[in-house]
């Protein structure tokens, strides 16, 4: 049997992890007034909580998963007799993906027996969460290991992310913007179009003027690609960090116009939320022809 591991970056809710068989390993969080408390994200506080508590000026960090929650992690799975897959949060985000490698290779030794294999997503949040959607699929379908690792690995980096953010200043803060790009992008209610680059780390792409002509970008980007290759309606994520005004909005422009039966909304957890803010809305995809 193969397990499918994941990490709370990808944003599946607590009732998805039991309903999918699901091992789950947690991105810690924490308050910068309050360092020692350590919490467990989507698990220890609700991420509507933390999005409050960051519009009323509270500042959270996170941690990437370290070595030791690893081995405790993929041994639990080792130890109950499964292979498994992990699905990690983008190499070009973190250094967790590393870490995992090396937590495998030291239970290697200890478990001769079990296959384990980990994979760089080169997504985040919603998107990575599409790509765990597609996996599961799989192996439903009775997809061995080898051809699940290799499936991760062909659409790994074809997922596209888009986001745009209601606050700059949670991007000055973690260095995506120049601190004149946040003054003036405030003074003239400058709204950023975020995607991802190569290597699945988080970039600026473009800016517009106004909520307006953001959302109009967002959703007109989807619908070019999903009319030029319709399979993306079946692999699209809308996502939000406490704004599911914006999220709906988002999703009734793209209903206008494609099939939106098969697309969902979900909340972005505070993994990549922390350096969004609250009111980030986002779209992510599966598009294999990219």
């Amino acid at each position: 049997m193969t397990r499918i591991i994941i990490d709370s970056a990808s944003d599946f809710t607590q009732e998805e992890i039991k309903e999918f068989d699901l091992e789950a390993l947690y991105v810690s969080v924490f308050d910068t007034d309050d360092v020692e408390t350590i919490l467990r994200d989507g698990l220890d506080i609700k991420r509507s909580d933390i999005y409050k508590a960051m519009r009323k000026g509270k500042i959270f960090k996170t941690s990437q998963i370290n070595l030791n929650q690893y081995l405790e992690g993929f041994e639990k799975v080792c130890k109950e007799g499964e292979d498994f897959i992990y699905i990690c949060l983008s190499y070009g985000l973190t250094t967790a993906w590393d870490t995992s490698r090396m937590a495998i290779k030291m239970l290697e030794e200890k478990y001769p027996q079990r296959r384990m294999v980990s994979i760089n997503s080169k997504s985040m949040t919603i998107g990575e969460q599409i790509i765990v959607r597609d996996i599961i699929e799989k192996k439903n379908k009775g997809y061995s290991l080898d051809e699940l690792e290799k499936r991760a690995n062909e659409i790994s980096g074809k997922v596209v992310h888009l986001f745009t953010v209601d606050d700059l200043n949670y991007l000055f803060m973690g260095g995506r913007i120049s601190k004149t790009v946040k003054n003036v992008g405030q003074v003239l209610n400058i709204k950023p179009l975020l995607g991802d680059d190569d290597d699945g780390a988080l970039a600026l792409k473009d800016k517009v003027r106004g909520e307006a002509k953001i959302y109009k970008k967002l959703s007109n980007t989807f619908i070019e690609d999903a009319k030029k290759n319709p399979d993306v309606l079946k692999h699209a994520i809308v996502g939000h960090t406490d704004n599911i005004e914006g999220a709906q909005k988002l999703f009734d422009m793209i209903s206008a116009e494609v099939d939106t039966k098969d697309v969902i909304i979900r909340e972005i957890g505070p993994a990549i939320g922390a350096h969004l803010g609250p009111g980030a809305v986002a779209i992510a995809y599966l598009d294999e022809t990219r």
